[in-house]
């Protein structure tokens, strides 16, 4: 083949690819179609237990539509809740004995085993060039799964832009070879990148947990018809033992799939945790945690003794990787954040009160020590950021769970009436934190 011919054929090559939409790869066959009018029909069954609430609690929110599924509107016949495209081998391991269906993917065939290649596609932006190159770094470096750009391998990741949503399979679909993630207008976010490399590598939503119902009320009358499906839940699962994280990556903002987009779908049933959900910042301390389990990460290092809820490093077992309010080799030592603008407070029984503003790029941690067989009470009484679900430009957030691991309590915008709410412990961290514009809290907290 001469210089000219060869010129042509790859031209033609890179025009077909430019031009295949998701409607091209995945024309729905009987299997599938069956397989989400199951989901659907099993759903239906809750309509009548949904909980009635009179009266939504109202944030002037930047924008209240989920991003992830409003870019993918037009592809919600064939997206599997709302950004997964099913495969042969998704489906036989989400139904398996009773349709049994996990948050992590685990069947072996739907790991992957050596790596993952990957290959950006031609008409990818720069931006979005950056924003997955950064994603791809990240599940690099905190866990033990090892990206590459593609060589010659048969099977691998092929990142376009292209196409219409952000989107990806669960897992490594072995008859796929070239396995596509869309980030196509809109996508170019950080986070919706990770989220997306997330399912390649074989997660699952947050709030498709089968212990679900014990954080969240789904609110079946203001979902759209024909697609409650999507938020079908696990009947079994392994959640390697990992606390509910509403502030996951992996997790549906409050009004997912809504047909009003100002009314929630998902209700937090500590409604302090409303705006933690729909969190596109990036990756949690437990999502990390769940890939490290899933590929069995940490079976690569001995036991060294981590604190906090810590664990062995695989990139290097002599450290260990620590939940975002420790640090120290043993997660021994609390963190002040990277700004180094945080720092300890004293709580006693007699109300004090905290009044502090952070500017764009700060990010402050503040830890609140009362004695030790105390809790610490905090009456939030002003915040004022970027109002958005997630809170994950500027916001500021209590850790309340004695374990500090979840992401916690968030609030980024007005709060009226003001909220009081106990930590489980004696050690509550505060993160303050801007990214866009400025964050100001004013709060009082005391030892009870």
């Amino acid at each position: 083949m001469d210089r000219r011919a060869l010129i042509t054929l790859v031209s033609c090559c890179l025009a077909f690819v430019s031009t295949t939409t998701l409607r091209d790869l995945s024309r729905p066959d009987t299997e599938t179609v069956d397989f989400l009018q199951s989901l659907q029909d099993e759903v239906e069954q809750e309509f009548d237990r949904e909980i009635q609430f009179d009266q939504d609690e109202s944030f002037p929110v930047t924008d209240p539509v989920d991003p992830l599924t409003a870019l993918n509107a037009n592809y919600s016949d064939l997206l599997f809740e709302g950004d997964i495209r099913l495969s042969h081998e998704a489906i036989l391991s989400l139904q398996g004995d009773h349709r049994s269906r996990r948050q992590a993917v685990r069947a072996p065939n739907l790991l992957w085993r050596d790596g993952v290649p990957y290959t950006l596609g031609e008409g990818l932006s720069a931006t979005k060039r950056k924003v997955i190159r950064e994603a791809i770094a990240f599940w690099n470096r905190e866990t033990c799964v090892n990206f590459r750009a593609r060589g010659t391998e048969d099977h691998y990741l092929y990142f376009v832009g292209h196409d219409q949503g952000c989107w990806s399979t669960v897992g490594r679909d072995k008859k796929q070879t070239q396995q596509w993630i869309s980030i196509g207008d809109g996508c170019q976010l950080f986070g919706i990148a990770a989220h997306e490399i997330g399912h390649a590598l074989g997660v699952m939503h947050q709030q498709s947990r089968p212990d679900r119902d014990d954080f969240v009320s789904i609110m079946w009358s203001r979902i759209k018809r024909k697609v409650e499906g999507n938020f079908a839940k696990a009947r079994t699962t392994n959640t390697y033992d990992l606390p509910y994280d509403y502030g996951s990556v992996m997790h549906y903002g409050p009004t997912s799939f809504a047909n009003n987009p100002k009314t929630h779908t998902i209700s937090a049933k500590d409604a302090n945790y409303l705006l933690t959900m729909g969190n596109r910042e990036g990756p949690s301390f437990l999502d990390v945690a769940l890939v490290n389990k899933l590929y069995s990460c940490q079976d690569r290092c001995p036991d060294i003794g981590c604190e906090n809820g810590g664990y062995p490093d695989s990139r290097n077992c002599g450290v260990c990787k620590c939940a975002p309010v420790f640090t120290g080799t043993y997660c021994e030592l609390p963190w002040f954040g990277p700004s180094s603008c945080g720092g300890s407070e004293t709580v006693t029984e007699e109300w004090q009160t905290f009044d502090r503003k952070v500017v764009k790029d700060q990010h402050c941690i503040f830890h609140f020590e009362a004695p030790e067989g105390s809790k610490v009470e905090f009456d939030l009484e002003k915040v004022d950021g970027l109002c958005n679900y997630g809170c994950y430009e500027d916001r500021v957030e209590f850790r309340v769970d004695r374990d500090r691991l979840s992401t916690g309590y968030r609030f980024c915008c007005p709060v009226n009436p003001s909220r009081r709410f106990t930590a489980d412990s004696s050690s509550a961290p505060v993160i303050l934190k801007s990214t866009k514009n400025q964050t100001s809290v004013l709060f009082r907290y005391r030892a009870v």
